[in-house]
């Protein structure tokens, strides 16, 4: 399999195992660009999983961004949250900015 499809589908799995152990189970999923950060600070009962402790995933180098999944509710759905600003795709960090992305939605 290629390495970064494999990457993908770990980082995936470490997710849902996270979610599976939360008994959160999302209904949608919200991209978020830089700026609008503060609506992570909305989502009620969160679950955070950093980054860093995603398997193959890319790390933010970027000063201010936290690097977070969020899981909870918001608007009375259950919800996993990628924010820009909390998250690591940058232009100028040095991987592919999609990859995150597919993880994303491979959850």
């Amino acid at each position: 399999m290629d390495q970064r499809l494999e990457k993908i589908y770990q980082a995936g799995n470490y997710v849902k195992g996270i979610l599976a152990s939360s008994g959160k189970q999302p209904e949608v999923g919200v991209i978020l660009g830089s700026g609008l950060g503060l609506l992570a600070d909305q989502i009620k009962n969160p679950v955070t999983i950093p980054y860093r402790e995603i398997p193959g995933f890319p790390v933010s180098t970027a000063l201010g961004h936290k690097g977070n999944f969020i899981i909870g509710e918001l608007g009375g759905k259950t919800v996993i949250q990628r924010v820009y600003e909390q998250a690591c795709s940058v232009l100028g960090e040095a991987y592919v900015a999609t990859d995150d992305e597919r993880i994303f939605t491979a959850v």
